[in-house]
């Protein structure tokens, strides 16, 4: 897990020996880095080229060994002006930036009381009482803690519940409040293709989280909510090892085996194990520990918002166990209710579904009804028009007929009225054949008129004597004319 802030470490000088850390985080085990407390003291500055026209002086005191604030004033052409600045270092180098306008600027030899950053030359002119201690060789450098940190919870510095299987807490400095779920999250991971559970964490709980350790003593560990159905483990998001970085509960269904690991430390507080971490931000891991803002996440090491690791208490398993049965009765109590609700909801759908599909058979029988009165009246009047037209058609042809006879007997009277008209103006047929007939016979009677003339003039018979007689024919009968 990384070394870390050390306490009960005796001066090299031997000095009575306050209580002393091992440089951590950013400057963990590279002695060429300035601690922040190696700086504390008042500071007099100028800023160049404007000489004696911009000036001042502060207060310099180190926040942690990768943090400090300055508090002063300047003398800018005559005015008086207050300053308040925070530095922060930039991982891995003396070069620290400023928190508000992020200037940076390299703090190198600082400790030795001159350092020149930018336009900026900077004299120590007193320095804290506090002593630094030297270096010692192949070792992280060790330092007066910052400030007397307040005592913490007898349980706290007792660490024979960090073993497999003990029960721990994450409180706040000196109280009974600590770590608790502010809300859970279920949901689908596209890219993962799994389901996850997640707990949202926040600090100043009443009723604090209870975590099972699991793992081998002096080595890192996961945590387990304990008495957790879900298994769900405190995780680091992402796996970032970085200063803000959201701590959760976390764990997928069907659950996984453990992911981040942690590592804790003698003062209490725990870190992110950097083997678990994202590679790229291994290096940063064991300056950082689990705080808290709003909700829990990574703080640098000596942060006053880091919380500490403390044996459940007495009866917490018991308490543990109580909420694990009432969460169970909760569960399932909600169960039931959204079983019952389903329930409703679908008898109410198959009941709605029914009386849809009865108002719909309904409707479709009412509809062919009223298709076949319409198809019905549709046929009678098609009938109806039928009759009128052959009705028509048969007077059309009727008249024709009549008009047609018409004609004709037109025709014929015209045709007698001709004949009429021709027998009025030439003798008719008989009148034509008694003409002929008569022509004929007064032929024929000419004919023998003249024959008995002959005769009789060759005969000499007297002009009226009848011809049998003059030819001696008296028994035969002539034709009379």
């Amino acid at each position: 897990g990384g070394e870390s802030w050390r306490r009960g470490a005796e001066d090299d000088d031997g000095d009575g020996g306050g209580e002393q850390v091992w440089v951590a985080g950013a400057s963990m085990g590279n002695q060429s880095l300035v601690h922040a407390q190696q700086m504390d003291g008042c500071w007099f500055w100028v800023c160049f080229p404007a000489g004696p026209y911009c000036y001042g002086c502060y207060r310099q005191q180190a926040i942690s060994q990768d943090s400090f604030s300055i508090d002063g004033c300047c003398f800018a052409f005559i005015p008086l002006l207050p300053i308040h600045e925070r530095w922060d270092r930039l991982p891995g180098t003396n070069t620290f930036q400023n928190h508000e306008s992020k200037d940076k600027y390299s703090f190198a030899g600082a400790e030795d009381g001159c350092a020149c950053t930018g336009p900026v030359c900077r004299l120590r002119i007193s320095a804290d009482t506090n002593k630094v201690a030297h270096s010692q060789p192949n070792q992280p450098l060790p330092l007066k803690t910052v400030a007397p940190a307040p005592a913490a919870p007898g349980p706290a510095a007792d660490l024979s519940a960090l073993v497999h299987g003990g029960r721990v807490q994450l409180l706040e400095r000196g109280t009974r409040c600590g770590v608790s779920i502010k809300k859970i999250v279920r949901g689908y991971d596209g890219r993962r293709k799994a389901n996850y559970i997640v707990g949202h964490l926040k600090g100043r709980g009443a009723n604090p989280v209870t975590f099972r350790v699991d793992g081998a003593a002096g080595s890192s560990c996961l945590l387990w909510v304990d008495g957790d159905s879900d298994q769900k483990q405190l995780n680091l998001a992402h796996r970032q090892a970085k200063a803000n970085t959201d701590v959760i509960v976390w764990n997928d269904t069907p659950p996984k085996p453990g992911v981040s690991r942690w590592v804790f430390h003698p003062d209490g507080t725990v870190s992110p194990d950097p083997a678990t971490a994202a590679p790229d931000t291994q290096a940063s891991a064991p300056g950082l520990v689990i705080g808290c803002t709003d909700h829990l996440v990574l703080v640098p090491r000596g942060d006053a918002r880091a919380l500490y690791l403390t044996a459940s208490p007495p009866g917490a398993a018991a308490a543990v166990e109580e909420a694990r049965k009432k969460r169970e009765i909760e569960e399932h109590m909600e169960k039931v209710r959204k079983e019952t609700i389903e329930a409703v909801l679908e008898t109410t759908a198959t009941r709605n579904k029914e009386e849809v599909r009865a108002k719909e058979e309904e409707m479709k029988k009412k509809h062919e009804e009223e298709l076949k009165a319409k198809e019905e009246g549709m046929r009678l009047d098609f009938e109806r028009r039928e009759r009128e037209l052959k009705g028509q058609v048969e007077a059309e042809r009727r008249k024709a007929e009549e008009a047609k006879s018409a004609k004709g007997r037109e025709e014929e009277a015209k045709l007698m009225l001709a004949a009429q008209l021709s027998d009025a103006e030439s003798p008719s047929i008989p009148v034509a054949v008694n003409k002929l007939a008569g022509a004929v016979k007064s032929g024929i009677m000419e004919m023998v008129e003249s024959k008995y003339e002959a005769i009789r003039l060759i005969l000499g018979s007297p002009e009226r004597s009848d011809l049998r007689e003059c030819v001696g024919l008296g028994g035969v009968r002539c034709p009379s004319p």
